[in-house]
């Protein structure tokens, strides 16, 4: 998708479609203000949060001023081993300068397995939160998502906080509010990413406090 000139950054939006497969026949989905919760068992937020909001930046981009190229990739199986984003050609992604996966918790607590390689990417998506009165976005340690594909690849990857907590589990839900506050973060970063400093390849996960 060429928006503006097409002279920018070439940028890839990216969120799993898979969930874990336990979901309860017949469920609702109950909705509490901006919470999304299932009647019964696990809602499957996990990353369907992710995809409603790469796809709820698609829809704003036209109102932006971004000037760039911004490739899309749902992928399969991301919870069974990244399956998806490790078929991807990588001719496709050649020209792509920035990954960003929108496929994390919406807290601190998703463990401490992988660390940021280089911490500028993560500072310039801080700096983004700060212009739009959201200081408290932070680059921290995180866990395996797609991500970890594309930064293989040498693409400084970023994983962004989805909005959806305690996922797999029957106390899962979904913020809605926290949703939007991220496709707000991103089109920030989309706009503002002439900006971006170049960096050795990371896997950098940014999250409010």
């Amino acid at each position: 998708l060429k928006v503006g000139s097409g002279e920018g950054k070439s940028i890839l939006l990216s969120a799993h479609m898979d969930t874990v497969d336990f979901l309860v026949p017949g469920r609702r989905i109950e909705v509490d203000g901006f919470i999304y919760r299932s009647s019964s068992g696990i809602l499957g937020g996990d990353d369907r949060a992710g995809i409603a909001i790469v796809l709820e930046v698609l829809r704003q981009l036209k109102d932006s001023c971004l000037d760039g190229v911004i490739k899309v990739a749902f992928t399969r199986e991301e919870e069974i081993g990244r399956v998806g984003s490790g078929q991807i050609p990588r001719e496709w992604l050649q020209e792509v300068e920035l990954a960003i996966v929108v496929d994390r918790k919406g807290s601190r607590d998703y463990g401490d397995w992988y660390k940021f390689c280089d911490p500028e990417v993560g500072r310039f998506f801080e700096r983004m939160g700060e212009r739009i009165g959201m200081g408290d976005w932070r680059a921290v340690a995180g866990g395996i998502s797609d991500a970890m594909t594309f930064a293989s690849y040498g693409i400084p990857s970023v994983n962004l906080s989805a909005g959806y907590y305690y996922p797999h589990t029957e106390q899962e839900y979904v913020d809605a509010a926290a949703c939007y506050e991220t496709v707000l973060l991103i089109l920030e970063a989309l706009e503002q990413s002439h900006k971006m400093p170049c960096v050795t390849v990371g896997n950098i996960l940014i999250d409010r406090i």
